[in-house]
């Protein structure tokens, strides 16, 4: 017999929460979804106005500083905006009426504590999206020192929030077996760490008839030191494919600018800023392959809408990627910083047509029958189940 329980969820911003959300509520578990959105944008998921808090002070603030160009002093503020949350969050959460608290990484240590300092029965899971924040910051550290920018990738106040949460959480959700690996690196036990890869809306991604003369590659998120842009951009630059380019999809970190100069003048380089979700399959549906050369990530979304869009992935190990691609049948995996290698592969599937229209069909099967949001619900709601068991 299946447990009756209530869920809310925190989480300063959207990410995959919605969804999450929304799986729930149709499962008729969902409390409350306490986000910095504002309701109306939130009520377009088909989220019910019953269950939104709205704490919208978090996007106010930052999307001034944004639109003044004031980046820096959003990067300064980043921690104290997150507590503000934070603190404003915990009165909205109805202890007595839930089993389970879902708040993301960065906005869960109070509410954590709160829990614990009630003594209420109420299982703590933290939702990560990324790796353990120490291998997050090492990573980018040795990228930071390879391209000599002085900088701290993360602020130190953020890391030890974030590890005192890992240790309040009863349980860590992450999204793939590597994101899960970093942290067991890291000394957190596995039986704390559980892995349930996301899925994308196929409604909204999927593959329209298309013909490109030109072979194009595309690469969506942020052009960034995180994503590992550079070292796609000079796999693309070296091998000066015939009717080829290179679609960048996002908008460029504020470091890397001055490490793009090589690329800006290729013709066959196309920097795109940030594309809204409604239009990204326009552009899916225009290229022939996905490639991410990602240093750090738990599981980049935008792999999933790609595939199933019919684009074979080309990825790095540390994408989660593996969560989805079946090597040699659907695309291929790579190791991080390995320029050559990577050339390698996009080079095959730029010679042989038949094994890239083979990739195409099997990568959009792939996402179909594995990776949609009611397929991740089913699996988060198994899981709550055991949870709570």
């Amino acid at each position: 017999m299946k447990k009756q329980f209530k869920v809310s969820i925190i989480v300063p911003g959207k990410f995959h929460s919605f969804y999450l959300a929304q799986g729930l509520q149709k499962k008729g578990v969902l409390h409350s979804l306490i986000t910095s959105y504002p309701k109306y944008l939130v009520k377009k998921y088909n989220i019910k106005k019953e269950f939104i808090k709205s704490i919208f002070i978090k996007e106010i603030i930052e999307r001034i500083l944004l639109k003044i160009n004031f980046t820096f002093l959003l990067s300064k503020l980043y921690f104290f905006i997150n507590n503000l949350f934070e603190n404003l969050s915990i009165s909205k959460i109805d202890f007595d009426k839930i089993n389970i608290l879902v708040a993301w990484s960065g906005s869960a240590e109070k509410s954590f504590k709160k829990i614990n300092v009630l003594k209420k029965k109420v299982i703590k899971v933290l939702e990560r999206g990324s790796t353990h924040i120490q291998f997050q910051n090492k990573i980018l550290h040795e990228e930071f020192k390879i391209l000599k920018i002085q900088k701290k990738p993360i602020d130190q106040r953020i890391i030890e929030k974030e590890i005192r949460e890992y240790k309040l959480a009863d349980y860590i959700f992450v999204p793939s077996s590597f994101a899960k690996k970093t942290f067991i690196e890291n000394g957190v036990s596995e039986n704390k760490i559980i892995k349930v890869p996301y899925g994308t809306d196929l409604n909204e991604f999927y593959l329209d008839n298309k013909y490109n003369e030109e072979f194009t590659i595309i690469s969506a998120g942020q052009i960034s030191i995180r994503k590992g842009s550079l070292y796609l951009l000079k796999a693309f630059q070296e091998l000066n494919l015939e009717k080829s380019k290179l679609l960048m999809i996002g908008n460029v970190e504020k470091e890397l600018f001055p490490h793009l100069k090589p690329y800006l003048l290729n013709p066959k380089i196309i920097f795109q800023n940030h594309v809204s979700q409604n239009r990204l399959r326009l552009f899916y549906n225009k290229s022939n392959i996905f490639v991410t050369s990602s240093l750090e990530e738990g599981l980049a979304m935008v792999q999933i809408q790609a595939m199933a869009c019919g684009l074979p992935l080309i990825c790095t190990r540390h994408s989660g990627g593996e969560e989805l691609v079946d090597e040699g049948k659907n695309g291929y995996i790579c190791p991080i910083r390995d320029t050559e290698y990577l050339k390698k592969k996009i080079l095959s599937l730029y010679k042989d047509k038949s094994q890239l229209k083979s990739f195409s069909e099997s990568a959009q099967i792939k996402a179909k029958n594995n990776f949609s949001w009611e397929n991740y619900t089913e699996n988060i709601y198994s899981e709550y189940q055991k949870l709570l068991s």
